[in-house]
């Protein structure tokens, strides 16, 4: 809905009207396309795996919140 929006500041007459709404109009296309589409999914992939990681690294004594009590062995 932004894209549209700032788009039609390019038929307005003024040249800086005009600059600032194809350039907000292709930074609102770049970050719904190349952003949420492609570094959003990557980084979460990268963070979960990370915490299963620190998580399976507590060892002995970690606390257990599904039982909620300490892990004796």
């Amino acid at each position: 809905m932004m894209i549209p929006v700032f788009a039609s500041f390019i038929f307005d007459e003024d040249t800086i009207v005009k600059s600032m709404g194809l350039a907000l109009a292709f930074g609102v296309l770049f970050v719904a396309l190349i952003v949420h589409l492609t570094l959003v999914p990557a980084l979460q992939s990268k963070v979960n795996d990370w915490g299963r990681l620190r998580v399976e690294g507590l060892g002995k004594g970690a606390y257990d919140f599904r039982t909620n009590r300490r892990d004796q062995g």
